[in-house]
């Protein structure tokens, strides 16, 4: 999304704004969507056939919840960036990163893994409904605009659909392979493996979100 909002950005501040809210409301949709899908694709009585997962249906109810949320994550610190705010792209990934540390270790230490989930969750989502309060406030960006389909960007720029649908199929890859790496440590190294696997990944993906806004 930053390509395209930064070169609406150097069109117009009207434009940047329609692109803001049109990218927004597309977000949401899909975020929405996708997380009610896979919650009926977990509920479902039938067991998964992914051995030991079947176990932890609870928590994944619990992370579903968050999904929303994280989707946004990237989205704003791209705006923030598209609207030459690289320092505040920055401080967002730093709160977040923060807010998420400190929640989690409070979350663990009263509910254990659960805690842990639910502490992601409203950590995450506070952090966005933050940042989603500043861009209105500060950038004066609304949430929305009347008359404006989120549709009319993309027929006015059809390039989006062929970049989105990279970008699906990269965030698809990539969720695979962390999956599939998370899945194996658990069956093969158990819980505690999969725990110590999930605190490096934590710390890899909280350093890329620091140097996402700079590159």
């Amino acid at each position: 999304s930053v390509k395209f909002l930064s070169k609406a950005n150097s069109e117009s501040a009207e434009a940047f704004k329609q692109a803001y809210v049109s990218f927004l409301g597309l977000l949401l949709f899909i975020s929405i969507f996708a997380s009610l899908l896979l919650f009926l694709l977990v509920a479902s009585p039938v067991d998964l056939p992914i051995g030991e997962i079947n176990q932890y249906r609870n928590y994944l109810y619990i992370a579903l919840l968050g999904m929303p949320a994280m989707m946004l994550g990237g989205f704003l610190s791209n705006v923030l960036a598209s609207a030459e705010k690289p320092n505040s792209a920055a401080l967002l990934a730093l709160s977040y990163s923060l807010s998420l540390t400190v929640a989690v270790l409070i979350g663990i230490t009263v509910a254990d893994i659960a805690g842990f989930y639910w502490a992601t969750v409203i950590s995450g989502t506070l952090v966005t409904i933050t940042i989603l309060m500043y861009i209105r406030f500060k950038l004066h960006l609304p949430f929305y605009i009347p008359n404006l389909h989120p549709l009319t960007m993309l027929k006015q720029q059809p390039e989006i659909l062929r970049y989105m649908a990279f970008l699906f199929f990269a965030t698809v890859t990539h969720s695979f392979a962390l999956f599939a790496v998370r899945y194996i440590t658990l069956e093969n190294q158990g819980a505690a493996a999969a725990g110590l696997l999930h605190a490096l990944l934590a710390i890899a993906l909280s350093i890329n979100m620091l140097l996402a806004p700079i590159n």
